[in-house]
Formats: structure tokens, sequence, C-alpha cells
């Protein structure tokens, strides 16, 4: 299914001048671009002879020069109670960073989870993890074109755009060969619901609610959580841009509504999180 036909998209945020031309661009395509932004962490787990290799959604965001993976608060709850379990054992860690067009390499970068800075929110509705990274991995992601989010991708919502979409990682679209993992990003179009659908708990939080339509062949999208949605809004002459609008946070499969937590005030805590000292690994 094409997205849209002979279209510009911005190629990092709204501010940048560098365009480039994307003709038939499909949900593939768009999946691989967005990618720059987007570093899933991988997890293997041993426990009574057996191993256990979650993925979670996550992507790079920068704030005052400082980079931090961000995701769904309640991701991180899952990895934290394997990690307190005394049966079992965190093998490894890695960041998956090689799924864009610019990539250069296609190994994950092994990554030391337990002694990073982690901040879990859980305020009201608010569902925010945050993974500060040290400059070693900010310099392991730039050398492979990982591209961080900055401010001006959530502080400059267009007013009304043109559509949405969510980037993450199903778990069934997950596979396992030996001690390897297969996995496939993908794209789901949201149209944002102007109202709070009463399947959700009323909060003082501000939400983004939405309803999706599964792409042909998925029939879950459990495992996005912690993903970004997009927001896209074509300027005067065409160009397609792109916004940082919520981090996926609750999916009601049985009416296909969606719950994420916007990045708006999500700004506050980061800085907090900036203002505490630094470790070096």
């Amino acid at each position: 299914m094409h997205l849209c036909v002979d279209f510009e998209i911005n190629w990092d945020f709204p501010d940048e001048t560098k365009v480039y031309s994307m003709k038939n661009l499909t949900y593939p395509e768009i999946t691989r671009y967005l990618n720059k932004h987007f570093v899933p962490l991988h997890f293997h787990f041993s426990k009574a002879g057996k191993n256990y290799h979650p993925i979670i959604s996550a992507f790079v965001i920068s704030i005052s020069n400082e980079w931090f993976l961000i995701t769904a608060a309640h991701c991180l709850d899952d990895v934290e109670k394997n990690i307190k379990d005394p049966f079992c054992k965190l093998e490894k860690s890695s960041l998956i960073d090689y799924g864009s067009l610019e990539a250069i390499h296609g190994h994950p970068i092994p990554f030391d989870y337990e002694s990073t800075r982690r901040v879990h929110i859980h305020v009201d509705k608010f569902d925010y993890g945050i993974i500060h990274l040290s400059n070693f991995y900010q310099r392991q992601l730039e050398a492979n074109n990982i591209q961080p989010l900055n401010e001006d991708t959530w502080e400059k919502q267009p007013e009304d755009p043109d559509f949405y979409l969510l980037l993450g990682i199903p778990t069934e679209l997950e596979e396992e060969i030996g001690e390897y993992k297969m996995v496939t990003p993908i794209i789901q179009k949201i149209d944002r619901c102007i109202k709070r659908p009463k399947c959700f708990k009323k909060t003082r939080a501000p939400m983004f609610y939405g309803k999706t339509t599964l792409i042909q062949g998925l029939t879950d999208i459990d495992g996005m959580s912690g993903g970004p949605i997009f927001s896209f809004k074509s300027n005067e002459s065409g160009k397609l841009k792109y916004w940082l609008c919520a981090v996926q946070s609750r999916w009601i499969k049985k009416e296909a509504l969606i719950a994420a937590c916007l990045m708006s005030p999500f700004v506050k805590m980061v800085r907090e999180e900036i203002s505490k000292p630094k470790q070096s690994n």
C-alpha cells in the first residue's frame, strides 16, 4: 500500500534546509527513513535453562546536547522485574541502531543497561521511560548515523497535521533464530480522536488518543509501546515535514484504540534529569 506519491520530506527537523525528494514512498521506505531516530533495546535473559529475548521499542531525543533513549515506563518496569528476579540472569543487552537508510554497519551495539541512569515516570497516567545515554553511546550511535529528535520537533507542533504515524516493533513480527532475534519495525497510521474514548479512564495528564486500522497480515500491535508517534504536515510548497507528537503507551485491541503520552509535558521532567550529577562510562 502506498502512503503517498511524489512528495518531498524534510531531512531532519522543521527548521532544516536539506530536503530529499522521495518518489513513490511506501510504508517500508518511510519506516526505514524514520528509523534514523529509532533505537530499540534488545535483552537476553536466562532462567531455569531457558532463554528470553524481549525487545523494547525506543527512540532517541536530544535536550541541551544530552542524549536520551525514550520509551514507555511500563516496558522498563518489565525489564527491572526480570533483573530483580534472583533466578533470572541478564546475559547481555544491546542497542539496535541499524534499521535506517543511512546505517553503515548492521550489528547491534553492546549496551551496559544496568549501569545507566534510568527514570520511570508514573504520575497519573504518564508513562515515560528515560535512559540517559553517555557520550560513549552517543558517539557509537552517531557513527551509524542515528539522529536524535531535538526540542523543535515537539515544541513547534502544527495545529492541524495531515496525518499521524506510530513507529514500533510488534511482538508478533519478532522471530527467534537460535540466540538471535529477527525484528520488523513498522508504522501504523493513527486517526486522532478528538475526545477521550470511554474505554480509557479519566486523567489529568494531557493524552493523545487515536484509532488505527492494522496493516495487512498484522493482528496485534502489542510491543509497539514506547514507540514514537509522529505528526506530518505539508507546507505551501508541498514539502512534507514531521514532528514528534507522543510516546505510545496503551492499546485496546478489541476497540483498535491507543492512548499515548504527549511530549510537551515531558520536557520539564527530562530537564530535571539533566540537572542531576552525571556518571561516566
